[in-house]
């Protein structure tokens, strides 16, 4: 975006779940090293989920399988699935984590009926710990203080610092 320095890089969420498993000593790429990048482009059999909170959420960019993990992207987990037997051939066993049980649930009635062995792992840190509500006021504050040319650093303040800073800069500017 303009006004990020050019050294500034965002990681994917694909990527940044990677790095993730590899720091735990979990590397699922090795067994399917040489099939690389897949994006699993939409069609008769790939369809997007037509939910607009999921959308405002995490925007689709479609499905994909990167360092030996499937990625939905805003697809149903089960057509993916398929598509990527389709594509890459038939696995042994298949992990799979979500955040929803219904989801596991689907995905575990697909799996056992392709003679596939199955685990999986019901993800509920979401749905433990909502997210508080975001005021876009402070986002615009923490993206002001990011780019303003004061700051040599380019640090990211966190939100609740930002959060802080912004209302006492407000007090300040609305007293007589």
């Amino acid at each position: 975006p303009p006004g990020l320095p050019q050294k500034c890089t965002l990681k994917t969420i694909e990527q940044e779940t990677s790095d993730n498993l590899k720091k735990l000593g979990i590397n699922f790429s090795e067994k399917y090293a040489s099939h690389g990048t897949i994006n699993f482009e939409p069609g008769d059999d790939l369809v997007e989920i037509q939910n607009a909170n999921f959308k405002n959420f995490y925007q689709p960019h479609g499905a994909m399988f990167f360092d030996g993990c499937i990625y939905c992207g805003g697809f149903e987990k089960k057509e993916v699935l398929m598509r990527f037997i389709k594509e890459v051939g038939k696995p042994s066993n298949i992990c799979f984590i979500d955040d929803k049980s219904s989801n596991l649930s689907t995905v575990k009635t697909l799996i056992k009926s392709l003679g596939i062995k199955f685990a999986g792992f019901h993800y509920t840190y979401v749905e433990d710990n909502p997210p508080a509500k975001v005021d876009e006021a402070i986002l615009e504050y923490q993206f002001k203080l990011f780019t303003a040319d004061d700051n040599d650093g380019k640090i990211w303040t966190p939100y609740n610092k930002a959060e802080e800073s912004y209302a006492s800069e407000h007090r300040a500017l609305s007293r007589p």
